[in-house]
């Protein structure tokens, strides 16, 4: 699927559990519930994709572009978003447990109430982000 227009694309719930999206324009897709385990979404345009709820454990996101994706409640545990921007992404009580985001742009995302269990964000860009009552444990526990 690698280069493939899929702008605005209604894939919800789909199941694309270790997908080739490489590359992928998925802008504006509503992705709301989809399986994207495994994916590899490297280099994919994500811009203000819905996602809300989607699994993306174990994903490659490497230099992906989520700019204002909505990711609330999305599974992104073991996801590798190294070099990705997500800016004004949100992430309202999503899992962002143990995965790799090195060099990632969180300016202005909306962290709230995210889980982020074993996340290193000392090389971060974390500007304007908003993260109050983020978690150290399961969103979905509390």
């Amino acid at each position: 699927m690698s280069s493939q227009n899929m702008s605005r694309a209604n894939l919800k719930g789909f199941s694309l559990k270790n997908a080739d999206l490489r590359g992928v324009d998925l802008s504006g897709a509503n992705l709301t519930g989809a399986d994207l385990s495994g994916a590899n979404l490297t280099g994919a345009n994500l811009t203000g994709a819905d996602l809300r709820s989607a699994d993306l454990s174990d994903a490659d996101l490497i230099g992906a572009d989520l700019s204002n994706a909505n990711l609330g409640r999305a599974d992104l545990r073991g996801a590798n978003f190294k070099s990705a921007n997500m800016t004004d992404a949100n992430f309202v009580a999503a899992w962002l447990g143990n995965g790799d985001e090195g060099y990632t742009n969180f300016t202005n995302a909306n962290l709230t109430g995210t889980c982020l269990i074993d996340r290193d964000f000392s090389d971060k860009i974390l500007a304007g982000e908003n993260y109050p009552a983020s978690v150290f444990a399961s969103p979905w526990k509390l």
